[in-house]
């Protein structure tokens, strides 16, 4: 483990983690690594150019309504 650790600070993040891995029984490196991937695979997924064609695609559809 040559890598910097992180170390959060934050009690609201440390009661999300631990109610987090009380539900799912994932250790908590576990579970954040997780949150952080999805979010990352949403935030690169928005970012595509096919994305925000089709987002905006829908939002004619709503206004079209």
């Amino acid at each position: 483990m040559g890598e910097p650790q992180l170390n959060i600070k934050d009690a609201d993040v440390t009661a999300m983690v631990r109610e987090l891995t009380a539900l799912t029984g994932e250790s908590q490196t576990e579970a954040v690594r997780k949150a952080l991937q999805e979010r990352l695979d949403r935030t690169r997924t928005e970012q595509t150019p096919n994305a925000e064609r089709d987002r905006g695609s829908t939002l004619a559809d709503i206004r079209n309504i």
